[in-house]
C-alpha cells in the first residue's frame, strides 16, 4: 500500500515538474518572440529613417554636383564617386524590405565609406564646399571638435537623430541630443537644418 502511495506521489510530483518545465519553456519562447518582434519593428522604423536620410542627402549631392558643373569647374573631387555609392544603396532598398538590419549595416558602410574618401571627412567636405568654406570658418571661429563639426554637417544634409546615432555607432540616442544641446549653447542657434543652413550663410 505504501509502495503504491509512493509511486502515486512520485508520478504526481513528476507531472507537476513537467508542467512547470513546459510553462517555463513556453514563457521563454514567448519572450524571445516578443523581443524579436520588437527588434524587427525598431529596425523597420530605423531603416525608414535612414532611407529618408539618404534620399535627402542624394538630392543635396546631385544639386551640388550640377552647380559645380554649371560653374564650369571640373573640381568635383570624389563627389561623383560618393553620389554613385548613395545611388547604389538607394537602388538596393527594395532588397532589404524584409531585412532591415542588413540595410542598417549597409548604411553604416556607406557613411564610413573609405575606398575613395576619408570616412571621417567626406560629409564635412561636401557641406564645406556647398557653403564656400563656411565649415572651416565655423570650426575655427568656435573651436568646434571634429564630432561637433560632423553633427553640423549631418544636420545640413538632412540626417535624422537616429541616422546620426547609427553613423556615430552609438547605442543611446540621447547622446545625439546632448551633442545638439552643447552646440546650441556654443552657437546660440537651434540645431535644426534650416537654422544651421542660414547660420552657415553668414560665415565669411
Amino acid at each position: 500500500m505504501k509502495t503504491a502511495t509512493l509511486e502515486s506521489d512520485i508520478f504526481k510530483y513528476s507531472l507537476i515538474l513537467l508542467v512547470v518545465i513546459f510553462i517555463g519553456i513556453v514563457y521563454i519562447l514567448l519572450k524571445h518572440y516578443q523581443n524579436r518582434t520588437r527588434r524587427l519593428r525598431d529596425d523597420l522604423e530605423l531603416s525608414q529613417e535612414l532611407v529618408d536620410t539618404i534620399t535627402t542627402s542624394q538630392a543635396i549631392l546631385e544639386q551640388q554636383h550640377n552647380d559645380i558643373l554649371n560653374s564650369g569647374s571640373d573640381n568635383i573631387d570624389n563627389l561623383t564617386e560618393v553620389m554613385g555609392q548613395f545611388n547604389f544603396l538607394i537602388e538596393k532598398i527594395p532588397l532589404y524590405e524584409k531585412h532591415p538590419r542588413k540595410f542598417i549595416n549597409e548604411f553604416k558602410k556607406l557613411i564610413h565609406y573609405s575606398d575613395v574618401v576619408n570616412p571621417n571627412t567626406f560629409i564635412n567636405d561636401i557641406v564645406n564646399r556647398q557653403f564656400s568654406g563656411a565649415i572651416d570658418t565655423l570650426k575655427n571661429r568656435y573651436e568646434l571638435k571634429p564630432y561637433e563639426v560632423l553633427v553640423i554637417c549631418m544636420v545640413c544634409m538632412g540626417f535624422s537623430n537616429n541616422a546620426m546615432r547609427v553613423a556615430f555607432e552609438h547605442t543611446n540616442s540621447n547622446t545625439i541630443y546632448s551633442y545638439k544641446s552643447a552646440l546650441k549653447n556654443k552657437l546660440s542657434i537651434p540645431i535644426e537644418r534650416h537654422q544651421v543652413i542660414e547660420f552657415l550663410k553668414t560665415m565669411k
